[in-house]
């Protein structure tokens, strides 16, 4: 079982930024306003690196809420038609859906 995560990239010179390496899938559901994201890292008993206490740990509904609040100010799109490069806005329950589909792969993907 994995965890959850939001957290900001890490500085590594004055000029570039990474996610962190205690997160092993991350990048997800960036939210401009903050400049958050989120990413999952095993949990503790089965990871042997440090995660910073003050990072928030998210559940599956506050992932989703967290990502219904950045749709609401920053539209998530989706592909119309292959090759006409159309986007349209998802509706409420198409983002509430690929949240969950999403937080439910990766907590329970096997990470290295």
């Amino acid at each position: 079982m994995n965890i959850c995560l939001e957290y900001k990239l890490e500085c590594i010179n004055h000029y570039t930024a990474k996610t962190p390496d205690w997160i092993s899938r991350g990048g997800f559901i960036g939210n401009p306003a903050d400049k958050t994201f989120c990413g999952f890292s095993p949990s503790s008993k089965n990871r042997s690196w440090y995660v910073p206490n003050e990072v928030v740990q998210l559940s599956e509904e506050e992932f989703v809420q967290r990502g219904l609040l950045i749709h609401q100010t920053y539209p998530f799109t989706t592909l119309v038609g292959l090759g006409e490069n159309k986007f349209q806005q998802m509706t409420t329950e198409e983002v509430t859906s690929m949240l969950r589909e999403l937080y439910r792969k990766f907590i329970e993907m096997e990470l290295a």
